[in-house]
């Protein structure tokens, strides 16, 4: 079985899909703490499934170092999903005939908290003087437009356009989703865009730490 995960590793890659063999070496791993490298595709049943859940729920990150960390919630649902698409891809390959991954269930995801500022909060720190106003502005921005850091930090003034109703919008692919994406500027958004510089980019932002530190 690891033989032909590291096939279907190879295969992926060949094919542009460059962030499946990073999932399929994690899912190995773990397979390997599991019951070792000489499982056989046809073991690969409800119980031994079932088994591999459980292991999962307090393995030990493969990069946690001396802290011995236990995987998160997310990454143990990634590793599962990952085995989940090899027993597809070998029914595929007809070396399988039937999925035992439909009578067990998967480890759950937790939905992470996401904080939010309220509208005393925006007021506040636009009234609050920034020792990088750059910095200050970009995030105002973000929460004006919904967009994420890295997006903003890719911002350039061609994405920045005015439609016929002389609205000014954004044009651009989100760096995660790869989305085309036409956001309608508020006032409020336009009202945190520089001069128009030089520079190609919006927002010319430091390294993360100190974006984090200044904010």
């Amino acid at each position: 079985m690891i033989q032909y995960i590291e096939q279907v590793s190879n295969n992926k890659q060949k094919i542009g899909k460059n962030g499946v063999p990073g999932s399929l070496r994690m899912l190995i791993y773990h397979l390997k703490k599991y019951k070792g490298d000489r499982i056989l595709l046809k073991d690969v049943d409800v119980k031994y499934l079932n088994g591999f859940v459980r292991y999962l729920s307090s393995a030990i990150s493969a990069n946690s170092g001396r802290q011995k960390r236990t995987l998160k919630q997310s990454t143990q649902h990634n590793i599962f999903a990952s085995l989940k698409m090899i027993v597809h891809q070998a029914i595929k390959d007809e070396l399988l005939t039937r999925d035992p991954t439909k009578s067990v269930d998967s480890p759950t995801t937790v939905q992470s908290h996401k904080e939010y500022l309220t509208e005393s909060e925006l007021k506040k720190l636009i009234a609050t003087p920034s020792r990088n106003e750059v910095v200050k502005r970009s995030f105002l921005f973000c929460c004006f437009t919904g967009l994420r850091l890295s997006d903003v930090r890719n911002l350039t003034w061609n994405h920045i356009t005015t439609g016929s109703d002389n609205q000014m919008q954004l044009n651009f692919r989100q760096k995660k989703t790869k989305i085309e994406n036409y956001i309608p500027l508020s006032d409020n958004a336009i009202s945190q865009l520089p001069k128009q510089h030089s520079s190609d980019s919006v927002f010319p932002l430091p390294s993360d730490n100190a974006i984090r530190e200044t904010l």
